[in-house]
């Protein structure tokens, strides 16, 4: 089978990631195809790095420099998508992202192609108005071949009224990548871009009221004004130290000073996949205080994977990853978050190590092996319905 990933050009598909859950997303189907022996084409910016073929289809990526060309540049992606196609034909066209089928490009020439194309919607957090724009957009665009796929039960509800929805598929990641230990520092950890939808807030809050030593990790986006006030304003005053980067070698350093310290706000900067994995599998609780419907929530499964056990506003599809008290805690309030936390903080040992091993367990039910096996029985469905 030839499957062709459609990705988008903010950022690239790449090992090396800092922020991006979508191209995680990608990269891992990627990898996991490869390794199935299926042909796998991933369509993205050309500082890309894939384990399949890589079909490169502007010079870089948009993030953060060059977001006023983003229209140009989408249409020139997906013309070189639809360009390789009449050359190289595929089985399956699988889109990360609507923006493909609802592109001056795709509505012009999308008729003529062959292959299925599957939609993976991974947005988060979408208003009414927004839908709305998608729905309309979308009644001027031939849909005959096309299937739409949401990554939680929760994104579904709040997209069928809009968007008819052929199957839920979770995200996945490659959770034998992540270490785990139940044996942890004295510290809390946020992950996530700086936005106020994200609620680092609330976490400061809850590690003040308890006293507790508090790392936040994620991107400053100071492109967008509503993200750098919230930093500016909200978040940067509360920090008592700043770091622009600490390497992974540096972390264990960073923590050990921490033991002698109480009630400290760290920000330690944009984090990869090697320096999040030693700030997870060090802390004692990983904070997800939403404000809004998060569609999925990779962070999640990335802190179960190492043992730390999440507590996340019952927001979006938390309920669908999390089981509250089996591997890690629901809340409504700030307060609530604040009694989950002070529960884990004064757990017996032995029971918070059963809680962890809960975690990588319920981490494992959302590999990417699932993930890919299930993307493949949609495209077969899909293959064997055109026979």
């Amino acid at each position: 089978m030839r499957v062709l990933h459609v990705a988008q050009i903010n950022l690239p598909v790449t090992p090396n990631l800092l922020y991006g859950g979508t191209e995680r997303v990608v990269l891992e189907l990627d990898r996991v195809y490869t390794l199935m022996g299926l042909e796998s084409i991933v369509a993205a910016p050309s500082n890309s790095e894939v384990f399949g073929t890589l079909l490169p289809t502007i010079e870089r990526s948009l993030w953060p420099d060059n977001l006023d060309q983003k229209q140009q540049q989408a249409e020139e992606h997906h013309q070189r998508i639809i360009d390789y196609l009449k050359e190289n034909p595929v089985d399956i066209l699988h889109c990360h992202g609507q923006e493909f089928v609802l592109s001056n490009t795709y509505k012009e020439e999308g008729r003529n192609l062959s292959a299925p194309v599957v939609v993976t919607i991974h947005a988060s957090g979408t208003e009414k108005k927004e839908l709305e724009r998608i729905k309309k957009q979308l009644s001027e665009v031939n849909l005959e071949n096309v299937y739409f796929v949401a990554i939680s039960e929760s994104q579904k509800r709040v997209l069928s009224p809009y968007i008819k929805i052929e199957r839920v598929v979770y995200n996945g990641l490659n959770i034998e990548s992540f270490p785990f230990t139940s044996e942890k520092a004295n510290y809390l950890f946020s992950l996530g871009k700086i936005a106020e939808e994200k609620g680092q807030d609330i976490a400061i809050d809850v590690a003040k009221t308890l006293n507790q030593n508090l790392v936040i990790a994620g991107q400053i986006q100071r492109f967008r004004k509503e993200n750098e006030e919230y930093w500016e304003r909200v978040i940067s005053p509360q920090v008592d130290e700043y770091y622009e980067h600490v390497d992974s070698e540096d972390i264990p350093k960073v923590i050990k000073r921490l033991e002698r310290k109480k009630g400290k706000i760290l920000y330690v900067g944009e984090v990869n996949d090697a320096e999040k994995k030693e700030w997870y599998k060090n802390a004692l609780v990983f904070l997800m205080p939403i404000r809004w419907n998060e569609a999925f929530g990779l962070v999640v499964i990335e802190t179960q994977a190492t043992g730390t056990p999440p507590i996340a506003t019952r927001n979006g599809a938390m309920p669908e990853i999390i089981e509250d008290g089996k591997n890690g805690y629901l809340i409504e309030t700030p307060k609530q978050m604040v009694e989950a936390t002070k529960r884990l903080i004064e757990m017996p040992k032995q029971e918070y190590s059963n809680l962890a091993h809960k975690c990588r367990q319920r981490a494992e039910e959302f590999d990417s092996q699932i993930q890919a096996r299930n993307y493949l029985n949609l495209y077969q469905r899909i293959l064997n319905s055109k026979k």
